[in-house]
């Protein structure tokens, strides 16, 4: 069993079908610490999805990983009086036996927002004591002050070396987004509340739409910010990111046109895009060919990292020469490539 903050890299799922269906298939734990977004959608089903969510945890901690998890964006859900109300609930029912052998009681480490009301914050920082594996504070540069990140510490009431510190820039677009000097110097005003168990640099330059067809490359401005930061002398900083998706939450969304694939590079995002041709066939059978077209284009890309690379690889390697099932489903591609993305974390941070 991974001890609480002993981690290389994290990565900041949203808890969707695709992104969790990915984190069921991990065979090992690889140093990568998931931090499960959990978020309300008036279509969607709640109680669905916090039955996936206790699934996973409970199968993160049989690989050796306490799962962290943020319900931030559950705030409107009906049912709840807000995210800590949500994190408690979540917190009963993992500690009730599964079945015969299962009977200890499964932890996870509550995430809170630095900007959340103090009572949310008490609450959180009270559930994260009880569960005695630390508590993780997402604080977001974009709103962040040095007194309101501080005052946020206060009021959890965890001692900061029990605390996982998320530093998070959400989406950044470019290198003009970087502000090294001011995101070094906002983390050290940070770290006078320390020392903390860990500091992670959080942020994901996946855009929210893809805007051309076919194949792009895109530089991972992600690492090479955290590059940066590191080579300032931060070499304490963990790296985190979005996985294949963009950083900021749309339950809402609209229903996509086409089959977006984001394959993390050593270095770039390859980003294949194809359109689902509008015909007399039924939809299912129309994504799925297309899923296969963009398959098949990252096989012949050059990029391709390998069928054993990671079960998500093997996936569209299959797909590519004509296997798989349920390629119908839009979250196929998301659960292959998230996939991908947390093989690559883990040998990033093996090698980091």
């Amino acid at each position: 069993m991974s001890a609480p903050g002993d981690f290389q890299t994290l990565v900041a799922l949203r808890a969707r079908q695709g992104e969790l269906d990915a984190l069921a298939e991990l065979r090992g734990d690889r140093q990568v610490q998931p931090m499960l977004s959990l978020g309300y959608d008036e279509k969607g089903d709640t109680a669905n999805l916090l039955d996936r969510v206790l699934a996973t945890t409970r199968r993160l901690f049989d690989l050796g990983r306490v799962v962290m998890l943020d319900a931030t964006n559950m705030a409107a859900a009906p049912g709840f009086s807000g995210p800590a109300d949500v994190l408690e609930q979540l917190a009963d029912r993992l500690s009730e036996p599964l079945d015969l052998f299962h009977l200890d009681p499964i932890p996870f480490i509550p995430v809170v927002n630095h900007a959340a009301d103090q009572q949310t914050l008490a609450k959180v920082g009270h559930l994260a004591r009880e569960l005695a594996h630390g508590c993780g504070l997402r604080i977001l540069t974009k709103s962040a002050t040095a007194p309101s990140a501080a005052a946020a510490i206060e009021q959890l009431g965890v001692d900061p070396a029990n605390l996982d510190v998320v530093v998070d820039l959400e989406y950044i677009a470019g290198a003009h987004d970087f502000r090294v000097d001011e995101i070094a110097s906002l983390i050290e005003a940070f770290d006078r509340n320390g020392p903390f168990r860990s500091t992670t640099i959080l942020s994901g330059s996946v855009p929210r739409m893809l805007s051309h067809l076919h194949q792009t490359e895109q530089v991972r401005f992600e690492e090479l910010l955290w590059r940066s930061l590191i080579s300032g002398g931060r070499r304490e900083l963990r790296l985190g990111d979005y996985g294949t998706a963009h950083p900021v939450w749309d339950p809402k969304g609209f229903p996509p046109k086409h089959v977006n694939l984001k394959y993390t590079c050593g270095d770039h995002w390859l980003y294949l895009r194809e359109r689902v041709p509008e015909a007399s066939t039924g939809v299912e059978l129309r994504t799925e060919r297309t899923v296969r077209l963009v398959s098949r284009n990252l096989i012949d890309s050059g990029s391709f990292f390998g069928s054993a690379y990671s079960w998500g690889d093997d996936r569209l390697a299959e797909a590519a020469d004509g296997g798989g099932r349920g390629l119908g489903s839009r979250t196929k591609v998301v659960s292959f490539a998230t996939s991908h993305h947390l093989a690559y974390l883990g040998e990033f941070g093996a090698a980091a």
